[in-house]
């Protein structure tokens, strides 16, 4: 097998090549729309991984957190396996991460522990994953341990959070499995196999530039082919399967119930699934031959159905779309259009109206950046994370810049599904300029971050060890921007009417990171003032109100002797 995903790894842009930027592109790999540059920011545990733990993942909107621990070999070869004691070291991260007592951690891990094991306990997360990551062809023995740490992580699961309903699983992601999800981000259809199916009848139909067979097939083959080929199954949809909890309203639920109490009704119950095929080999009335295949709606039947503890019975069928298109834009029209279980919100869609046609248009006249939405254009991801702007980190960022972080952090998905909340940051007066403003504010802040990170533990002066304290805090950078973008009247010194008409003169990003360094370094000192928000989570408004109200204060009192340095600063603005 031929691994160009490492190819893509070196030339993401990472400042090193080492085991915890593996940890942070696997995240990516797994999690596309994901921002590669604050993910990095966000789930890295600072230091030496003495407790095997290189990175924690949390995301609520997911309902997923992963506790990672990674390695990567130097001496890599398509032939080498990882050791067996490597895998082994994530017993030591899973125990660390969920049942050592807080104040028996040391201080950089205090703060991730605290988040995830929070999370779980808000019941925020739906499932717990630990990865061992390497670059190396995975091993038997490696699978055999890391199913004894699933069982021992569910016993601590159960033990320490009893109201959670939690799945934990730990796995090896290694070189075949980065190489399949990166597959899965630009390749459309992984199954490729040939496959046979019996079918109950059915009829033709086609269009300009698509034919379909419309029929039915039994449950019983999308149970088998989940157990082999699991999110392969799924390599053009635009989410895999979400899972199910054990909740009235639950759909993936009531899927898997229907399937094992009426099977017989199945059929009439279920809206069915549409599967894109490469081509139809032979078409009967009992028989149906295709090549190469991708559910692109009914994830979460298939994922319902897959999960059964036991096959689904004979008498269970589930009406079926085997749609051909050779047509790229068609195709992801159809993928599009095509969900209705746990349907896709209005984040998914976003990205063709027409301001965020409008943006991504502006933003071709950047040569080093490029604008790309929420869904779609997966093939770009992995070819250029470092300079492609994300409408979800832009989502985000925009809403801290206008002062409001809970949004942000918390409520990042209502940006999209609520209109008046989009609105107020996607109009006819949002500007690529001012985005790039934002942004780099946001990346300016990181690299304080990386920089602070990055100081021996010997040559931190009390002053640093508080600043990197409070980098390690959820939330940190999102507050920071808003902290910062109230103190720019202070910076500027002038009233400003407009914040969303800001812009730097010369709008290339790395340049505009270079600008805002000087007002980064000189604001955080006072981070102090954002201590409280971010002890309850960066939720309650009028803390946040408050606290950079006080940040923008600290400001305003060394505008004096900063006086020059922001002058300087203003000076390459334009409005």
């Amino acid at each position: 097998m031929e691994f160009t995903i490492f190819d893509a790894f070196k030339t993401a842009g990472f400042k090193e090549i080492n085991s915890k930027a593996l940890a942070v592109y696997a995240v990516y790999l797994r999690f596309p729309a994901e921002d590669l540059s604050s993910l990095e920011s966000e789930i890295l545990t600072d230091g030496p991984s003495d407790h095997g733990i290189d990175a924690i993942f949390i995301d609520s909107e997911k309902g997923y957190a992963i506790i990672i621990q990674a390695y990567y070999s130097e001496k890599y070869s398509s032939k080498t396996h990882a050791d067996l004691n490597k895998a082994e070291k994530l017993n030591t991260a899973i125990n660390f991460a969920l049942h050592e007592p807080i104040e028996k951690l040391p201080e950089r891990f205090k703060t991730p522990v605290t988040n995830l094991r929070n999370a779980i306990k808000d019941q925020k997360i739906s499932r717990l994953e630990a990865w061992f990551v390497h670059n190396l062809l995975e091993k038997d023995e490696n699978k055999e341990e890391l199913e004894r740490l699933t069982q021992s992580g569910n016993a601590i699961v159960k033990n320490k959070f009893s109201e959670s309903e939690m799945a934990f699983s730990a796995f090896e992601v290694g070189a075949n499995k980065l190489q399949e999800w990166y597959d899965q981000i630009t390749q459309k259809i992984l199954v490729k196999e040939q496959v046979t199916f019996e079918i109950n009848g059915g009829y033709f139909a086609r269009g300009k530039e698509w034919d379909a067979v419309i029929t039915s097939v039994r449950a019983i083959w999308l149970y088998d082919m989940f157990k082999v080929h699991q999110d392969k199954l799924f390599s053009a949809n635009v989410r895999s399967y979400l899972g199910s909890k054990r909740r009235e309203k639950n759909i993936n639920d009531g899927i898997k119930n229907t399937a094992e109490k009426e099977p017989d009704n199945f059929w009439v119950y279920n809206n069915g699934i549409t599967i894109l095929v490469n081509s139809f080999d032979k078409i009967t009335q009992e028989e149906l031959i295709v090549t190469g295949l991708s559910i692109v709606n009914g994830a979460q039947t298939t994922g319902a159905i897959g999960s059964l503890n036991k096959p689904p019975s004979e008498e269970a069928l589930i009406p079926v779309r085997f749609v051909r298109c050779n047509k790229q834009e068609t195709i992801e029209k159809i993928i599009r259009y095509n969900n209705s279980q746990n349907p896709i919100k209005a984040f998914d869609f976003r990205s063709n109206d027409a301001v965020q046609t409008r943006l991504a248009k502006e933003f071709d006249k950047y040569s080093s950046i490029t604008y790309k939405g929420r869904r779609g254009g997966f093939e770009d991801n992995v070819s250029r994370p470092r300079n492609q702007l994300k409408s979800d980190t832009i989502a985000q960022v925009l809403a801290a810049y206008n002062l409001d972080p809970v949004l942000a952090y918390q409520e990042k998905a209502k940006i999209w599904e609520d209109d008046h909340e989009y609105i107020k940051l996607f109009n006819e007066n949002t500007t690529a300029e001012n985005i790039v403003f934002c942004v780099s504010l946001l990346r300016a802040i990181e690299k304080e971050k990386s920089e602070i990170y990055d100081i021996p533990e010997n040559e931190l002066t009390e002053k640093l060890m508080g600043h990197r304290e409070f980098f390690r805090s959820r939330g940190a950078t999102l507050l920071a921007v808003a902290a910062i973008s109230k103190s720019l009247e202070e910076i500027l010194g002038k009233k400003i009417t407009q914040r969303n008409k800001l812009s730097f003169k010369n709008g290339e990003i790395e340049e505009a990171i270079e600008n805002w360094k000087p007002i980064v370094k000189i604001c955080m000192s006072f981070y102090n003032s954002l201590k409280l928000p971010l002890e309850h989570g960066v939720k309650n408004r009028e803390e946040v109100k408050n606290s950079i109200e006080t940040f923008s204060s600290c400001v305003l009192a060394v505008k004096e002797p900063n006086n020059e340095l922001f002058k300087i600063f203003s000076e390459k603005i334009k409005e």
